[in-house]
């Protein structure tokens, strides 16, 4: 019986983080007078130029283009530093929009990030989850052949 409610505390917890990313996207999206697609479009542009520029090697850059873990990272990563913007925004939505857009995009910006080493930390644990994810999956096809 405590199971149960461990499950169910889990799964309250995560439809809490996940109210709360989307209720920061939505600011954003608010913020930049922007629309779902915009935001996501911009999201997976900069995930693909961040793969591009830090990892360089193409095999790997399609598997993790394809892994539903980086991705899954990225958007958390990406939310890390959204709240850098809503906790400004006050200050921010007085801004011209062409200064909000800026703002965002250096926020994101692949160049920067890697300049400022802002990812390095989480991303030795996502090449390790992503390394164990394709074993797993070498394993799957080679049990069903």
């Amino acid at each position: 019986m405590d199971h149960i409610k461990v499950a169910n505390g889990f799964k309250r917890g995560v439809q809490i983080v996940k109210d709360l990313l989307h209720s920061n996207k939505r600011h954003i999206v608010e913020l930049l007078q922007w629309d779902d697609y915009k935001y996501a479009a911009f999201q997976y542009e900069f995930g693909l130029l961040w793969l591009k520029l830090e990892v360089k090697d193409p095999f790997v850059i399609d598997q993790f283009e394809r892994s539903r873990i980086f991705w899954n990272w990225w958007k958390v990563e990406w939310h890390k530093r959204d709240v850098e913007m809503l906790n400004s925004r006050f200050a921010i939505q007085k801004f011209k929009m062409s200064t909000r857009l800026q703002i965002y995009h250096d926020l994101h910006d692949p160049h920067h990030l890697i300049a400022e080493g802002y990812l390095d930390d989480s991303y030795a644990q996502i090449i390790n989850l992503i390394t164990h994810e394709s074993k797993k999956d070498k394993g799957d096809r080679a049990a069903c052949m």
